[in-house]
Formats: structure tokens, C-alpha cells, sequence
């Protein structure tokens, strides 16, 4: 974002290695700066003489990251010029981006276009456009994401035809589903979870209870977890998911309900995860519940967190152990949050003589103190709990040092 970064950059886009130019592009579609748009558009307004398709690929995402909707119908033509190009061997990650960066726009023309894109011949567009559409929840897409869930030659484009359908709750693609789960076909995989979710977000206290109370520890993996948590979005499921985590019932399924809670939480959830926070919990549930309610925002979510913060220090400093994990995700996000809010709380740290906390702290607020580096901070803290490193074993939340 600094302003003295521009002209180094613009004479970068000229440089004779692609993966300089490449770099630069990024750089100057993510810093935002006023003075950046003009050489991102001047270079995307020559893109067919740039031969490297990377290269390509980031001055398609930087323009239309940094101009939007005004170059729409450019990128559009871009597409098409990408469609017919003779030395088209790597063509498609361009052609990909195009449907990525228009889909990032939102609004009707972007929604018509990733429609239209469902029953393109290239795969990674009309997988990349089912994808898009799978993160608008659009419902105006349901007639075409069905066609494609049913008869696309893509199996990818099916399957997240499948996941949008899923995420947006429409009764339609139940039969779909249906015939997919009876005849077990591999290729789709999760089909099980996907029905479960439609049904939930289609009458979540009819179904939603009973799915989870019939789960068997272990019997969801990495990729079913992230579709449970990815694509439960009706909001009167909130109030099934908080019943089961409040129950004594076995620990298992309060992990499948705090899972599934992302996408539809709300302040109503706070106190709840606040009391997992303040008992003996086990350090997933706590962990992520730090994290949703960081995910969450709001002031009463983020003073649970500052809270659950300061009975841990005094822990600390009585001598008794903390969960690394939980604790060390609580000085993120509130650093993220207030950084000088946070201070007051996070000084209790230095009569620990704890170099590791302290040093930990130090390096983030260092960070966080750097435009650049706050941004991957809150990358880093937000995909966390979306990847397969978090929950790669979550049901015994096994953790080595280096990733701690």
C-alpha cells in the first residue's frame, strides 16, 4: 500500500523474467493504490503480447480486481481470445481466472455470465464457474447448476454443481443426490454428507438433530467435516446446533455441531462457546471456538475471547498449564482485532518469564503492525480452520511443533 512501491513495481511489469512480472501484477492489484491502476489496465489492455501465460493469468485477476465491473465485457473478450488461440497449450489458467475474477464481482451480469460458463467446453471453466456460483448461493442458478450436476461431461463441474445446490438448499436436487447415494458412485465423493446438508438447510429441526446424533466417531473424514462446516447455511439450524453442544451427550457430537456452525452463527452462539472456553473442554472444541467467534467479530465475540484470554494468563502465572493451541489463536485474534485493546490484556504475559509466549507476541504485533504482513496474519488465521492441515486427524487433534 505504499505509495513508493508503485514505480518499482511498474517498471517490474517490464522485466524480462515472467515470474517477476507476475509478481508485480499481484502486488499492485492487492495494494489497492490509485496511482496501481493505471499500469495494471495499460499492461491488461496489451495482454495479447505477453506470451507467458502466468504472467497472463495475473493481469487478468489484478484488473479485474482493481478496475471491476468497468472492464467486464474486456474480460469477456479475453476469454474468447484465450478460446482460440493456436499455442493454446496452458490457455486455461487464463481462461479460469476470467471466470474467477468475474464471479468475484457478483451482481446479475456477473451471475449470468458464470451460468452461461457451466456448459462450456473447457472443464476448468465451467468448473470454475460452478465454484462461483457455489459462493454466491445465487438461487436464479438452480435450473442450470441442476442441468449441470446431471449431464456435465466434467465430473468436477458436477460435483460442485452438486455442493452449490447443496449450500443454496433447493428441494430439487434431492432426487439427484438420492440417485447418486444408491448407487454409490465413487467419483462423487461426500455424496452422503451433501444429502444430509440439503435436507438440514431444507428443515433443520427435523433433520438436522437426528443426522448428527447417528454419527459415529470417525465416521466423517477431513473432506466430509469441511462439507459439513462449508454448506450448512440456514439460520434456524442455529438453534439445533446449540442444543447439541450444550447437551452432556459424548464429546464427539459437540464436534460435529461446533463444525457445522461457520457459515450461520451468530451473537445467540456466543455464550455457549463461551462456556466451553471457560470449562475443562478438550482443546478442538476450544480451539474452535476461538476461532469461530473470531470469525464471528462482533463485540460481545471478541470480549468472550479477551475474557477466556485473561483467566489463561492467570493461569499461567500460577503455574498450571494452558492448550497451546487455543491460547495461542486467542493472541492472534486479538491482536487482529484492537491491537491496542489487546495490549492491556496480553501485558499479564510479561511477568511470565515465558520467552516462547513473549516472543510470539512480540513477532505479531510486528507483523500486524506492517500493512502487508497484517494482511496475511488475517489470511493465515481465517483459512485456518478451512484446510486440511487443521483438521488433518481432528478427531484426536494431534498437532506437531512446528505446525504449533
Amino acid at each position: 500500500g505504499n505509495s513508493r512501491a508503485i514505480p518499482i513495481l511498474t517498471k517490474l511489469i517490464k522485466n524480462w523474467r515472467p515470474e517477476r512480472r507476475e509478481a508485480a501484477l499481484f502486488a499492485l492489484g492487492k495494494s489497492g493504490h490509485p496511482a496501481a491502476v493505471g499500469p495494471v489496465l495499460n499492461k491488461f489492455r496489451n495482454i495479447k503480447k505477453e506470451r507467458n501465460d502466468e504472467v497472463r493469468r495475473a493481469c487478468v485477476l489484478s484488473a479485474g480486481r482493481i478496475a471491476g465491473k468497468s472492464i467486464i465485457d474486456e474480460l469477456k473478450k479475453i476469454l474468447e481470445w484465450e478460446r482460440k488461440r493456436v499455442d493454446k497449450e496452458d490457455s486455461w489458467v487464463v481462461m479460469e481466472a476470467v471466470v474467477r475474477v468475474i464471479g468475484e464481482m457478483g451482481g446479475k451480469e456477473a451471475v449470468d455470465f458464470l451460468i452461461s460458463c457451466l456448459t462450456d467446453d473447457e472443464p476448468n471453466v465451467s468448473a470454475t464457474a460452478a465454484y462461483e456460483l457455489w459462493k454466491l448461493r445465487e438461487k436464479t442458478a438452480v435450473p442450470e447448476l441442476l442441468k449441470a450436476a446431471e449431464i456435465s461431461d466434467d465430473t468436477t463441474t458436477r460435483y460442485l454443481a452438486l455442493q452449490a445446490l447443496c449450500r443454496i438448499g433447493d428441494r430439487k436436487v434431492l432426487p439427484v443426490l438420492k440417485k447418486l447415494y444408491e448407487e454409490d458412485e465413487e467419483e462423487f465423493y461426500g455424496v452422503s454428507v451433501m444429502l444430509a446438508v440439503t435436507l438440514a438447510n431444507l428443515e433443520p429441526s427435523k433433520y438436522l438433530q437426528e443426522y448428527i446424533y447417528n454419527l459415529e466417531p470417525g465416521e466423517l473424514d477431513v473432506e466430509e467435516v469441511i462439507l459439513l462446516s462449508e454448506n450448512l447455511t440456514n439460520p434456524e439450524a442455529l438453534p439445533v446446533l446449540l442444543e447439541i453442544i450444550r447437551a452432556p451427550e459424548p464429546e464427539i457430537y459437540r464436534k460435529y455441531a461446533l463444525v457445522a456452525l461457520p457459515e450461520i452463527i451468530t451473537d445467540e452462539a456466543v455464550p455457549v462457546l463461551k462456556e466451553l472456553l471457560e470449562n475443562e473442554a478438550p482443546i478442538f472444541e476450544k480451539a474452535f471456538s476461538v476461532w469461530v467467534l473470531g470469525k464471528l467479530g462482533t463485540h460481545r465475540a471478541i470480549e468472550a475471547v479477551r475474557e477466556f484470554m485473561e483467566t489463561e494468563i492467570k493461569k499461567l502465572r500460577r503455574g498450571e498449564e494452558t492448550q497451546d493451541f487455543p491460547f495461542a489463536l486467542g493472541i492472534v485474534l486479538l491482536l487482529l482485532k484492537d491491537i491496542k485493546a489487546a495490549i492491556p490484556t496480553l501485558k499479564g504475559l510479561e511477568g511470565l518469564n515465558n520467552p516462547f509466549w513473549l516472543g510470539f507476541t512480540q513477532m505479531l504485533i510486528d507483523l500486524i503492525q506492517e500493512p502487508v504482513g497484517k494482511g496475511k496474519v488475517e489470511d493465515a488465521f481465517q483459512d485456518l480452520f478451512s484446510t486440511d492441515r487443521l483438521y488433518t486427524e481432528w478427531d484426536g487433534f494431534t498437532i506437531d511443533e512446528t505446525d504449533e
